[in-house]
This record gives C-alpha cells, structure tokens and sequence, in this order.
C-alpha cells in the first residue's frame, strides 16, 4: 500500500499535495495570519509555544513562521527587533488576568492601554503581549492577510 502511495505521488503532482499537504505560512511578513491559524487549528497559545521552542519569545519578533507538514514549525526572525520575553496580555479577544496580576497590572491599565492606541475593546484585538523592553504589542483583527504566500507548489 505504502508503495503504491509513493508511486502515485511521484507520478502526480496534485495526488501528492493532497497525500502530503503544503507547508502554511502562520505569520507573513511580521502579520498574523489567523485564517491559516483556524484552517490548521492552531490556537494562538499553541502558537506561542512553538515560537518559544525556536527561541522567538515574542510575536513581534517573527517575520515569518511556516508551519511545515511534517508538523514542525520554521521561523524566521525580523532582525529589526530586539528579543525579549513578552507575556500574553489578550487572546482572541480575552483578557487573561493572572498574565496581567503577574507583571502587577490591572485590567484597567490594560483598557487605556489599549484606547491609546485607537482600539476600543479588548474583543477586537487578536493578540496582544507586553515586556519589559517593547511595551505593548497588539495585533487587530483588522490586520488580515488578504495575498496568501505560497512556498511550495
């Protein structure tokens, strides 16, 4: 059986991305790209895992990530950006309050924070992560990658 998929994929093209898949580019250009984040199901926690396992401890820091389909992720950094250890401050739209209690901020510094920046609510925000070095860093749902990316095939 194994051999048969084998020769079909060498054979075609086409029966070997559907046996195989494309590698999907998560961050593109330093933009979140949430609708192959939901197409491959991956939560912006899970996200943030695999960045830390390639040593990108924060979202501003990718340029690019490939999730490959092998499983792994890829990640290339944006070298204009210096690294740091951020804490996720809003996922999807939530407010986690324990992130915010253990860098001693309220949920109101985080509302002006926020507004300051031009954004009303903390539900029309993706993402939003704070350090030390870079302060707060917000990704909009706004910002949608509209021209996906395609590295193979």
């Amino acid at each position: 059986m194994i051999y048969i998929i084998e020769l079909v994929v060498q054979k075609q093209h086409r029966s070997s991305q559907v046996l195989k898949g494309i590698p999907s580019i998560l961050v593109q250009d330093g933009q979140l790209n949430t609708k192959e984040l939901a197409k491959n199901h991956i939560e912006l926690e899970q996200l943030r895992s695999l960045l830390i396992a390639q040593n990108c401890f924060s979202l501003k820091e990718a340029k690019y990530v490939i999730l490959e389909t092998s499983g792994e992720v890829s990640v290339m950094k944006n070298e204009e950006v210096n690294s740091t250890l951020a804490v996720l401050l809003i996922d999807e739209g939530r407010v986690e309050v324990k992130a915010l209690e253990s860098i001693g901020k309220t949920e109101e510094w985080l509302l002006e924070e926020i507004r300051k920046k031009g954004y009303e609510k903390p539900r029309d925000l993706v993402y939003a992560e704070w350090s030390k070095k870079e302060g707060l860093y917000i990704v909009p749902y706004s910002k949608e990658i509209n021209v996906q990316l395609r590295i193979d095939g």
